[in-house]
């Protein structure tokens, strides 16, 4: 049974109690290591920084702002008129079950426990969300993924931010295979509009085959707007 936490100065509201969607609501801390914690925007500071990518952050209604809180690392970030049903789901999609195998891509192993990929058993000690992009292209290797449903699936985005939050996180994750050489694993699509996670046999005719560091590594003063951004 999946679980999940209140956290706030004040009593859960029924638009939020996913026990009417069979969860079960823990008090504990510690109850549960792969528990959601649902965090009113207020009591932000009552969360550890270690569980950020399990939580969701309530109450943030400018897409701005959310976009700031997924910069942050936070799971996701949600206006208060969410519905449960919606918020069932999307509390759900953070929680990478216990039980789930591993992936393998090449060198390339992502590990859904520790939410990290290694190589040749080196972990990558990946960001949250450079994870969850490569667990989502993965859910689809060899396919192209579209941008918008990177920003939709990883940063749960519906609308085009103001921010390139996804490229910061694209230019990171690449950083970070080129130093473990597996970049190539990583592929974009013509005209930067989406990417792929193949394996190493695989030649990607139908992509761009650009220098790792290139694609979603934005310049200087656009990296300083979107660090400033995510304070």
């Amino acid at each position: 049974m999946l679980c999940f936490r209140w956290i706030s100065a004040r009593q859960l509201p029924p638009g939020f109690d996913l026990r009417a969607r069979g969860w079960r609501l823990c008090g504990d801390e510690n109850c549960d290591p792969h528990c959601a914690r649902l965090i009113d925007v207020l009591s932000v500071d009552l969360l550890p920084a270690i569980r950020r990518n399990c939580s969701l952050v309530l109450g943030v209604g400018d897409s701005r702002e959310r976009a700031r809180w997924l910069m942050r690392g936070y799971g996701d970030a949600l206006s208060w008129d969410i519905g449960l049903e919606e918020l069932a789901l999307r509390a759900a999609r953070l929680l990478v079950p216990p039980w789930a195998a591993s992936r393998r891509h090449g060198r390339l192993e992502l590990d859904p426990r520790k939410r990290d990929a290694a190589v040749d058993g080196q972990y990558l000690r990946l960001h949250p969300r450079e994870f969850a992009l490569l667990w989502r292209l993965s859910d689809d290797p060899g396919d192209a993924v579209p941008r918008a449903a990177l920003l939709r699936d990883v940063l749960g985005l519906t609308i085009e931010p103001r921010t390139n939050a996804l490229a910061v996180h694209v230019c990171r994750l690449r950083k970070k295979l080129h130093t473990a050489r597996v970049s190539h694993l990583l592929v974009t699509g013509p005209g930067g509009g989406s990417y792929a996670l193949i394996p190493d046999a695989e030649a990607p005719p139908l992509f761009d085959w650009r220098n790792p560091l290139d694609d979603g590594c934005v310049s200087g003063e656009e990296m300083v707007l979107i660090e400033e951004a995510a304070e």
